[in-house]
């Protein structure tokens, strides 16, 4: 333990405050080029409290920005964070002394190193909460390219001594997918973090624009006019949206439909339709069969239909409306990602890059036939059950939405026993409970009532976070791939 003498010298230093060291202009700290601090001691000095109380994060603000001890690249640097952390899960107050004291215990050879690190951050520092937010992100870019090196240079090794060249990518690519997910959400943590003063003025900006008459950018439609009446006006950027049915019920082709109608309305901006269950050949059958260019029965087999047939279709199809369609340009449909990482990773190819376009909604079909990577080396990965599975690609996809900006809807599988009574509820929704709890609107495709006609189906509103719930009456012509609104119906199941 540290003797009186040792405590008296780190309160001295904490107090000197050699002021004829610090430049004279605040901006010399600036986190640009790392400034006059590194990125990782600008955190720790967070971390111990040492910045005054206005531009102060502490210990708890830097664990929000999802920094952990492993991010730092500076050994000690780890250990002390982790330190730190230690008092605070403890609810005690950073104390430089306490955390020397325990760091010289555990790595007795290293205490001249640990005392010259703790000695570096009591040295004044000009910095505040937007230079802190910055320096998480440094820190956590940095990390991430460090851990990616680590991947590429263990599976190279590995090639390198046993072969099985293939096996090892497979590997690689999912730890890759899984790394760069996990930095998705770090990097949002990093920088979401704001003041209610920097959201007050956010809101006072965004109330001049609508003054001024500067439109607010408006929520996407859906196919069917009543349906918008109960999203307030359609899906929006940051929702996670569950579409949900039976097998056979249609979400397909009504999540198309969907896709190829945002995809018409979007200027400079593409919609992405992901497949897990369809090939794109399929997907596109079903396309032209909801345009009326291939009749229904003929759609999922285009590559096998006799000459005479596929020379009527050329004849008769209006194949040129594709050059001038506008959904035609700005509907992406892709059948080989097989999970958010993935789909990250998609997302951030088409936007980047010469002539590229941002993604404005993406769609999943179907939720439950995602893979989720980072499952098979994970905790308890040997036990995990199918529902915590999907609880995590249901995480994974809200997650997407609210990093991206965009809606994301996804399709879902219903358990087959709410046919027993003709209609499904929430818990209905096949695997997970979590997939209700992330979601922000639950949109089911319940069948036709007792005496309604067959092709007649309600679109239920059943959970909505924004908004209200309710049902719109719609037909789904399955030989046609085609989905229509009823005229203001009411529905037969209220009560």
């Amino acid at each position: 333990m540290m003797d009186a003498a040792e405590k008296n010298e780190f309160q001295r230093r904490r107090e000197a405050r050699d002021l004829q060291a610090l430049p004279a202009d605040p901006s010399a700290y600036s986190v640009a080029g790392y400034g006059w601090r590194a990125p990782e001691e600008q955190l720790l000095y967070h971390a111990l409290a040492l910045v005054p109380a206005p531009d102060r994060l502490a210990a708890s603000g830097v664990r929000d920005l999802g920094i952990r001890p492993e991010h730092f690249n500076e050994p000690r640097h780890r250990h002390i964070l982790a330190a730190i952390y230690r008092q605070l899960d403890a609810e005690k107050a950073p104390n430089v002394v306490q955390i020397l004291h325990e760091l010289v215990r555990e790595h007795p050879h290293d205490e001249q190193g640990f005392r010259f690190a703790l000695e570096r951050l009591m040295t004044p520092l000009y910095t505040n909460v937007p230079e802190a937010q910055a320096c998480a992100r440094v820190v956590l870019d940095q990390y991430h390219e460090r851990s990616r090196a680590h991947l590429v240079a263990r599976a190279a090794d590995q090639i390198k001594r046993h072969g099985d060249a293939p096996s090892v990518i497979r590997d690689l690519q999912a730890g890759l997918d899984a790394l760069d997910l996990e930095h998705g959400k770090a990097a949002a943590a990093a920088a979401n973090s704001r003041t209610v003063i920097e959201l007050a003025n956010d809101t006072k900006d965004r109330l001049r624009d609508l003054a001024a008459g500067i439109p607010a950018p408006q929520p996407l439609p859906s196919p069917f006019r009543d349906l918008d009446d109960l999203l307030v006006g359609g899906i929006k950027p940051g929702q996670l949206i569950i579409l949900a049915a039976r097998p056979g019920g249609g979400k397909t082709a009504l999540g198309l439909v969907w896709a190829n109608i945002i995809a018409a309305r979007l200027l400079g901006q593409r919609a992405l339709f992901v497949s897990a269950e369809m090939s794109r050949a399929e997907l596109f059958g079903r396309l032209l069969s909801s345009m009326g260019v291939v009749p229904g029965d003929q759609a999922n087999r285009l590559g096998y239909l006799s000459s005479e047939a596929a020379a009527q279709i050329l004849r008769e199809g209006n194949w040129d409306r594709f050059g001038r369609d506008r959904a035609a340009a700005n509907l992406v449909i892709n059948d080989a990602l097989r999970d958010v990482g993935q789909i990250r990773a998609e997302i951030e190819r088409l936007s980047s890059g010469p002539g590229a376009e941002p993604i404005a909604a993406v769609f999943v079909d179907y939720l439950q036939l995602l893979d989720e990577p980072t499952a098979p080396s994970g905790p308890g990965a040997a036990n995990m059950t199918t529902a915590e599975r999907v609880g995590r690609i249901s995480v994974g996809l809200k997650r997407l939405a609210r990093d991206y900006n965009l809606p994301v809807v996804a399709l879902a599988q219903l358990n087959r026993e709410g046919s027993k009574t003709g209609r499904f509820s929430l818990h209905h929704l096949r695997d997970s409970g979590q997939i209700e709890q992330d979601a922000d609107v639950v949109l089911f495709i319940q069948a036709a009532a007792e005496g309604e006609a067959e092709e007649n189906r309600w679109i239920e509103v059943a959970k909505n976070r924004h908004g209200r719930t309710g049902e719109v009456g719609v037909r789904f012509e399955a030989d046609r791939m085609t989905w229509t609104q009823l005229t203001r119906a009411a529905s037969p199941f209220a009560p």
